[in-house]
């Protein structure tokens, strides 16, 4: 088979983007960039065994025509580490319309078949016009790995291949995509090889002004075990993934869907998993469940109101000893009603429902109330906060303003939660700013509650044109059991000819956890 490209190029590299061979031919034979940086913490306090670290880190990239091969060192009086680019490698070139991967790639070709899985091999993108879009792969999902000593933790080699075809219209889009997976069988582990194919479709379509419907269906057959007994099956004829593999015993079939319609204002949702639904192209999935949404937004001049209900059911077919239901109502108020004033609202229910199934006819009870309490459970959680900002000044020159925050939370089973602060800031376009707050929380539980209170202020400016800034900051906190904490901060920075930036900050804790913290930090780059 020829080669699509007419030169051929080896880097050994962690990660490489897509590289257009277009760029790659015009770039520089040669060009390089890279850092330095030395970072410093001498930390004083109670039974402190080593007060002074410092860790010296450094990188270095070279680019061969456009590609590049970085190197990174850090070395610390703590830990010593080096980084080559031999971890995992990918090469990912593209000309025009079409783009190409190399080594460790990661495609998605459908949320319920091949998504977020990494796998090692090649895959192709083909997108000659903005109509058709295609896609296919070949790789290996899972590397041989033999068994330990005590016969456990063995991995068989799973490869896989797989494609997807995408049309876009106008006002629609139809797409199809299959995906099949194989372990290799070895008789050194005792595992049993499985095989997967996955069919799957999905599109959407737009009319009405902007009203759009949309769907993605999947069909999965899976074998966890290519050794069993082969059978005939009309069922092989019925489901559509299990007509690309062969039926046996363990062989079985499911499916997955889901469909949204609505438009930005209003979306109606509804999505189903099958009981065990599985695919060897993901490394977890959720399933047995099904999700009703309803999302709403819609804005009045300054307002916009939004909001959400949701209703996830699990145990679809009435198997497990437990289901659970989950209830969701959220909604949220922006307002944006002049240059100075702003506000959001947001509150949020969250509710579970559990029911335990077949507890009184697993044990043998005669008393109807004995368990009453473990057959049913409810768990609320009730969220709420608001915020509002308004500019108290602004100038060409400067800005002051104010914020207050609340948020309150209610759960059943762990109490109530309250937190407040006022904030105000003033800043001037030379540097200089300067502000202050002032925070509150409060939690109480069936049995206690708990208080602290805290204030923080600081002052800062900048000087030398901005290359160095400083600032002072002091912050007191007391706590319910009246324990005060206070912690004064120093800090500075400045950067030399525009590569040399350096950081000094300074802070020191008063009270029962005394502590002293002292840090230097210095950095250098070049070539870029």
């Amino acid at each position: 088979m020829r080669t699509l490209f007419s030169f051929t190029f080896i880097a050994i590299c962690s990660v490489i983007n897509g590289q257009d061979i277009d760029r790659i031919l015009n770039s520089k034979l040669f060009s390089h960039s890279g850092s330095v940086s030395l970072n410093t913490t001498s930390r004083f306090e109670r039974h402190s065994s080593n007060p002074f670290n410092y860790v010296l880190s450094a990188d270095y990239t070279p680019e061969i025509f456009g590609i590049a091969v970085p190197f990174s060192m850090m070395y610390s009086n703590q830990k010593f580490s080096y980084g080559l680019p031999f971890g995992y490698w990918r090469l990912a070139p593209s000309y025009r319309w079409i783009r190409t991967q190399f080594g460790e790639a990661n495609v998605q070709l459908s949320p319920y078949s091949l998504s977020g899985h990494r796998f090692r091999g090649v895959a192709v993108d083909v997108e000659p016009n903005q109509q058709w879009q295609v896609s296919a792969l070949y790789g290996r999902l899972n590397e041989y790995r033999p068994a330990d000593s005590n016969g456990q933790n063995g991995v068989l080699q799973r490869l896989c291949y797989g494609t997807k075809i995408t049309y876009n219209g106008s006002k629609y889009s139809l797409s199809s995509s299959f995906f099949k997976a194989k372990d290799l069988a070895n008789s050194d582990l005792d595992i049993a090889p499985q095989e997967n194919v996955v069919l799957g479709f999905s599109g959407y379509w737009t009319f009405a002004k902007n009203i759009r419907v949309s769907g993605d269906y999947a069909s999965s057959a899976l074998t966890k075990n290519t050794n069993d007994e082969l059978i005939h099956s009309n069922l092989r004829v019925q489901n559509l993934a299990g007509s690309f593999l062969p039926y046996r015993l363990s062989t079985t079939v499911f499916h997955a869907y889901k469909i949204n319609f609505g438009s930005p204002f209003l979306n109606v949702g509804y999505e189903y998993v099958a009981p065990n639904y599985q695919s060897l192209g993901t490394y977890f999935f959720a399933n047995d469940f099904e999700n009703f949404t309803i999302n709403g937004l819609h804005k009045f001049r300054n307002i916009t109101v939004g909001g959400r209900f949701g209703v996830q059911n699990d145990d679809l077919r009435n198997q497990k000893n437990s289901s659970n239901r989950r209830l969701v109502y959220a909604a949220n108020v922006d307002y944006n009603g002049s240059s100075r004033l702003s506000g959001q609202i947001n509150y949020s229910t969250f509710q579970t429902f559990s029911r335990v199934e077949k507890f009184l006819t697993e044990h043998d009870n005669t008393d109807p109330y004995a368990y009453l309490d473990t057959l049913t459970f409810r768990q609320v959680e009730q969220h709420g906060d608001v915020a509002i900002g308004y500019r108290l000044r602004e100038t060409t020159t400067s800005q002051q303003q104010i914020q207050l925050f609340v948020s309150l939370q209610n759960a059943q089973q762990n109490g109530n939660f309250v937190t407040s602060s006022v904030n105000y800031s003033w800043s001037e376009k030379s540097g200089r700013n300067f502000g202050s707050s002032v925070f509150l929380h409060h939690d109480a539980f069936a049995d206690e509650s708990r208080s602290s209170f805290g204030t923080t202020a600081f002052f800062g400016d900048a000087f030398s044109e901005k290359r160095g800034r400083w600032r002072v900051t002091a912050s007191h906190t007391q706590n319910f059991k009246n324990q005060n904490a206070l912690i004064l901060k120093a800090s500075a920075s400045y950067v030399f000819q525009k590569k040399h930036p350096v950081q000094m900050q300074f802070s020191q804790r008063f009270g029962k956890d005394y502590s002293v913290l002292l840090s230097l930090n210095y950095g250098y780059s070049f070539g870029r």
